[in-house]
């Protein structure tokens, strides 16, 4: 393990980096896998910045790929995006969505995003030594590797599956090592923070920040803010994870909302009744309270009587993954609904057609380069499966929806063999250049109401944007009043009043589900 360096020694050293290394970026035409993904104008990069920050007398170089994408008019300069996971391929993610995207957040600025350290081809982290083994591993050890896909792994599935999920652990943990040794420790945050700052200087505007992330990317805009208070221009952080949380604990704050969000599920099904079909037109006086009960009933039965239909396992599992892919985006709420009536009715066929799209329409991480990034940063560790369980049986406690999602990744990190070369291990009580906005929603599974004013409350000058709305970001229940907002503080800098509160533009379950209709209508990226 390295020595933790002191953030001061190191915002000393890096004044001497490479500072030639980077010029002007020289903008140019992407490679074909990009554009095949969209119709808008999108252009390509490459940019060299210090491999090892911690080594400043060291010539050896990372090329950062980036991409951008024009403003619509004469731009007032570039906004930087970050779309989350950790582990999201950002170039991927914005190039298919680079028609919808840009007018969400700004017509005036250009903007760009790159590939962390650690996802696509900017230091990808590996832990088998070509795709080939991999596949033969992970065939021969599907015990162990389904661990990293973790929407499938529910540790509370069974009484014996968190100890199995510890010795999985053990085994990926040790294998991701001796992959990936010479790598490994340099993906933190911390690290891609500075990479964030060698953009902004390479883009040769003002030197000044300007950023915009999702998820994930609001613990990265925090660490920017918080190692360069200073540089900061704009910053947009909406769908808020805590930073002291991510990089200090097993991040028992993200279990805050996640029980709200399922209960507004069942409260928008009974508050528009004609557009869910969990509510039979029948029956009189159906409440959220029953319904939930109802489906919570179901779900109990079938984790310990699974069903085999068509060759498959209908089980808890699979069951709790529908949930977790639905509650990213209130705009599957009706599939769900239908979904769970047709398994209440036993319409296994029509479950099975309804429940499919809907996994399939999970957003999903690359969890290989999750486990490299967040267990790099986070100082929590545990030496046996008995120290780790009061963690597992605290998130069991807090969230009877994902409470028992979380300790698969937590198996893992608690074992982690690497330690990000450098974690900022500062405060998040700072005064940034300028206010950054931080929008957070009413009910987010992934990323509590809770934490945004957290984070909100240590940046003394920010200004928390509330959206009564349900999912994960605010492009999980769109919001005029939020697109206002967020247009109107990159192109002049105009702040909402405090205590603003958004209202979205249309209430659950706006619209009946049909088998035709698009599961998720909205935006998906991290």
């Amino acid at each position: 393990m390295h020595a933790f360096l002191s953030v001061a020694w190191v915002l000393v050293a890096i004044t001497v980096v490479h500072a030639a290394q980077c010029g002007r970026i020289q903008w140019g035409p992407c490679e074909a896998a990009l554009t095949s993904l969209t119709n808008g104008t999108i252009e390509c990069a490459t940019l060299p910045v210090p491999l090892d920050y911690t080594q400043p007398n060291s010539s050896s170089v990372l090329n950062l790929e980036l991409l951008r994408v024009p403003a619509a008019t004469e731009s007032q300069g570039s906004i930087i995006l970050n779309f989350g996971g950790p582990g999201v391929v950002n170039r991927r993610t914005f190039a298919g969505a680079a028609t919808d995207l840009p007018p969400l957040i700004s017509l005036t600025h250009d903007l760009v995003t790159f590939d962390s350290r650690g996802t696509g081809n900017t230091l990808p982290f590996r832990c088998f030594e070509s795709p080939e083994e991999q596949a033969q591993i992970t065939a021969q050890e599907p015990d162990i590797w389904e661990t990293l896909t973790l929407p499938t792994v529910w540790s509370n599935a069974s009484n014996v599956e968190i100890g199995r999920r510890w010795a999985a652990g053990t085994a990926i943990a040790e294998r991701c090592f001796e992959v990936s040794e010479d790598i490994g420790d340099l993906l933190g945050t911390a690290f891609v923070a500075r990479d964030i700052m060698q953009v902004v200087e390479a883009l040769d505007e003002d030197g000044m920040l300007r950023y915009w992330g999702q998820s994930y990317g609001t613990a990265l805009g925090a660490t920017v803010a918080a190692m360069f208070p200073d540089k900061i221009d704009r910053m947009v952080i909406d769908g808020v994870l805590n930073p002291r949380e991510y990089f200090n604990t097993f991040e028992f704050e993200r279990l805050a909302s996640a029980d709200s969000a399922f209960t507004a599920f069942f409260e928008g099904c009974v508050s528009r009744p004609d557009n869910c079909a969990l509510v039979v037109s029948n029956v009189t006086n159906t409440t959220a309270e029953d319904l939930e009960h109802r489906v919570w009933d179901l779900i109990y039965h079938i984790r310990f009587n699974p069903i085999a239909f068509d060759g498959r396992l209908i089980d808890y599992q699979f069951l709790k993954f529908g949930i977790l892919s639905s509650l990213y985006n209130q705009a599957s709420f009706p599939a769900l609904a239908a979904g769970f009536a047709a398994l209440l009715a036993g319409d296994l066929a029509g479950f099975v057609r309804v429940w499919d799209p809907i996994i399939a329409d999970f957003p999903g991480t690359a969890n290989e380069q999750l486990a490299a990034i967040a267990c790099s940063d986070r100082s929590a560790r545990a030496s046996s499966l008995e120290e780790l369980m009061p963690v597992v049986e605290r998130k069991y406690a807090l969230s009877q929806v994902f409470g028992d999602l979380l300790p698969a990744l937590d198996t893992v990190c608690a074992q982690w063999k690497f330690q990000a070369k450098e974690r900022y291990e500062g405060t998040f009580e700072k005064e940034t250049n300028f206010p950054i906005l931080v929008i957070g929603n009413f009910a987010d599974a992934q990323t509590p109401l809770v934490s945004a004013q957290n984070v909100s409350q240590g940046f003394s000058n920010s200004v928390l944007l509330q959206l009564n709305g349900v999912g994960h970001t605010s492009f999980a229940h769109i919001s005029g009043c939020v697109i206002n907002a967020t247009l109107t503080y990159f192109e002049n800098g105009t702040l909402p009043e405090p205590d603003t509160v958004c209202e979205p533009e249309a209430p659950l379950f706006a619209v009946p589900f049909t088998e035709a209709s698009a599961v998720g209508a909205t935006l998906k990226m991290h």
